[in-house]
C-alpha cells in the first residue's frame, strides 16, 4: 500500500470507489464491480478523514495507516 494507492482512491471520485486486497494485491475498484476481495479502505472514509484535497504528508500518513490494518488482518 503506498500514497498512490490512497490518491488514485481520491482521484477516482465516486462514492462507491474503494481499495480492495485481490490475491495479495491493492487494486482500486472504481465502481463497486470489482471481483471480491478484502476491502481495505472506501472513498467517502478516506474523504471524510482527508478531505477531496490531502497534501503529500496526509497521504503518506493515510497509506501507513492502512498497511497497519493489512498487517492485522495478515495481508
Amino acid at each position: 500500500m503506498s500514497e498512490r494507492h490512497v490518491r488514485d482512491l481520491l482521484e477516482a471520485g465516486s462514492a462507491s470507489s474503494r481499495l480492495l486486497l485481490v490475491e495479495g494485491q491493492v487494486r482500486l475498484d472504481r465502481d463497486g464491480s470489482e471481483q471480491p476481495g478484502i476491502v481495505i479502505a472506501e472513498y467517502d472514509e478516506v474523504v471524510s478523514r482527508l478531505g477531496t484535497r490531502p497534501d503529500a504528508a496526509q497521504l503518506q500518513a493515510e497509506a501507513a495507516q492502512l498497511n497497519v490494518q493489512l498487517t492485522q488482518l495478515g495481508g
